[in-house]
Order: structure tokens, then C-alpha cells, then sequence
């Protein structure tokens, strides 16, 4: 676990981009299996790619992979943001796949909404049946406002595997007129399955 010490260290080198030294405070934290030293060493790996050296971005996945395996949340997330982007190549897509639901299991329910644009956009590559209508209820739910904006969308104009719904679409609709943030108009349908 990182003392507050440490953490107060730790921020001041980000802040001055003091990438060695966040590293030397950071690896020994991150070889006992903190995970959230695990994550932040990736954050330094992630963003010092032009410093540090040319194996940047593989020990940045390297540490990412471990603090999401050490159910760092955060990382999970990055990971399948990382492997999503890639999602054309097969591997990287289960890989994409795996650590949203995972995630997701977590209790973060970007990760739900991530996986279901993932699965609306590639479902043909997916060997799996994934609840989109769930996942985006429960992230709706939950609060995510993209999640909500994406169900009236494709309520209102019957697509990706749903039925045209009136009653719904205006459901969802004055739950996002409720939310935060305003929309004026439904966003095109590629600008709401990016993950």
C-alpha cells in the first residue's frame, strides 16, 4: 500500500514529469503487488514513452496487466480501451472482451457500457452472447449518461438488434433530460459506439 508519503512524492514527480524517480519510488511497491503501484508505474510507462526508452509501451501494458489482474479497476478498464482499439485483429478483441467484463464484474459500469458498443460494433467476431440491452440499462442506471443517450438512439430508430420502441425511446429520453449534461439531438451512431 502506498503511504501518504510516498503518494505526495509519487504526485510531484508526475507533476515535473520526473518519469526515473516516480520509477525508482514506484518498483518496489509494484514487485510486492500493490496494485495501484502497478497501475501507476504503467501511467509512467504510458506517459514517458519519448524518455524512458524504445520498450516503453510493452512495460507499460506489462504493468497494466498486473495491477488489472490484481483487480485494479482503472487498469482493467485501459487494457480493453487498448485492446478495443485494435479490435479488428482477433486476439486483441478477446483480449478487449475479457477485460471489460471483468470490469464490469467490479462494478464499473463504463465497462458495461464499453462491452456492449464492443459487442453492437463486432458481434460477428464475438464467440460469446453478451446482454447489450442489460449491460446499457444497468450503466443507464447507474448514471452513465452515454448509455442512456445510446438506448433512446436505438429505441427511437429500431437499430443494432432492437426493436423500434416509442414508449422506450421517450422513457429514456426524459431520463436524460434528468441527467447532468444535455443533449439537444440524438449523436450519430458511430460517435455512440466508440468505445
Amino acid at each position: 500500500m502506498i503511504k501518504a508519503l510516498q503518494r505526495f512524492q509519487i504526485n510531484r514527480c508526475f507533476r515535473k514529469r520526473r518519469y526515473e524517480r516516480a520509477l525508482e519510488l514506484l518498483e518496489p511497491l509494484a514487485r510486492n503487488n500493490d496494485a495501484q503501484a502497478q497501475f501507476l508505474l504503467g501511467l509512467v510507462y504510458s506517459n514517458a514513452w519519448k524518455e524512458l526508452g524504445e520498450d516503453d509501451a510493452f512495460l507499460a501494458e506489462k504493468w497494466f496487466n498486473r495491477a488489472a489482474e490484481n483487480g485494479h479497476r482503472i487498469a482493467q478498464l485501459m487494457l480493453a480501451d487498448f485492446y478495443a482499439l485494435d479490435a479488428r485483429r482477433p486476439e486483441q478483441l478477446k483480449r478487449a472482451v475479457k477485460w471489460y467484463l471483468r470490469a464490469h464484474n467490479g462494478g464499473c459500469p463504463t465497462a458495461g457500457r464499453k462491452l456492449a458498443a464492443l459487442y453492437l460494433k463486432h458481434r460477428e467476431h464475438i464467440d460469446m452472447e453478451i446482454n447489450t440491452a442489460g449491460l446499457l440499462c444497468e450503466a443507464a442506471d447507474q448514471g452513465d449518461y452515454k448509455a442512456a443517450v445510446l438506448l433512446a438512439w436505438m429505441y427511437k430508430k429500431g437499430l443494432c438488434g432492437f426493436p423500434a420502441d416509442f414508449q422506450r425511446f421517450e422513457y429514456w429520453w426524459h431520463k436524460l433530460r434528468q441527467m447532468s449534461k444535455r443533449y439537444t439531438r440524438l449523436p450519430p451512431q458511430d460517435e455512440l459506439l466508440h468505445y
